[in-house]
């Protein structure tokens, strides 16, 4: 859930949330974030569209499916770093290093 969540806060807060904007704000690959955005259609019921804007497009949320009216999502959002949100130091460093280690 952890780059869903990175996605989403992404989109809420860029102004013009795209692949490659999402990308270059969270770190998180640009297939993942592609498989992120269906799974949070699909699995999550997110209304999100693709607006078009010439040759390009931004995502647009239209609905917050099980989030019902998205507000309390959205101001948890707000609090969601998104530079590199997702590290594999967050898996390895105290408390849980005694965790993998053993």
């Amino acid at each position: 859930m952890k780059y869903e969540l990175a996605v989403l806060a992404a989109m809420s807060r860029l102004d013009s949330p795209n692949t490659n904007a999402i990308v270059a704000a969270t770190g998180i690959s640009e297939r993942k974030v592609q498989s992120v955005v269906k799974s949070l259609i699909d699995d999550l019921g997110l209304d999100i569209q693709r607006q078009r804007h010439g040759r390009t497009f931004s995502f647009v949320i239209k609905g917050w499916g099980v989030f019902e009216s998205g507000q309390a999502i959205q101001s948890q959002l707000n609090n969601v770093h998104l530079t590199h949100s997702i590290s594999i130091e967050q898996c390895t460093s105290y408390p849980f290093r005694s965790f993998i280690d053993g």
